[in-house]
């Protein structure tokens, strides 16, 4: 039952969202983020993921050094690599 359930919510989806199980790759790394804020404008961050947790009220959310973000504002997510961004 709760199979059918997950299908036919991935199935009524209208855009493309992250799963929990997707957003626990990124533990433990540093990553480019881009989510969008209340108003509905794109924020573009560097962040490191602590964990992967579901907050009451709020969804599935990451858990990272500048806050907790809810999974369903996430719409871009790129791995951080530390050796293109050096000082001179």
């Amino acid at each position: 039952m709760l199979r059918q359930l997950i299908k036919l919510s991935v199935f009524w989806r209208t855009k493309k969202q992250m799963l929990i199980t997707d957003a626990k790759t990124y533990v433990g790394q540093f990553i480019q983020l881009q989510y969008h804020d209340r108003k509905g404008e794109i924020i573009s961050e560097r962040v490191e993921v602590f964990d992967v947790n579901f907050i009451p009220l709020y969804g599935p959310c990451l858990i990272t050094d500048i806050g907790d973000i809810r999974l369903d504002r996430v719409s871009n997510i790129k791995l951080f690599n530390a050796v293109d961004e050096q000082v001179a």
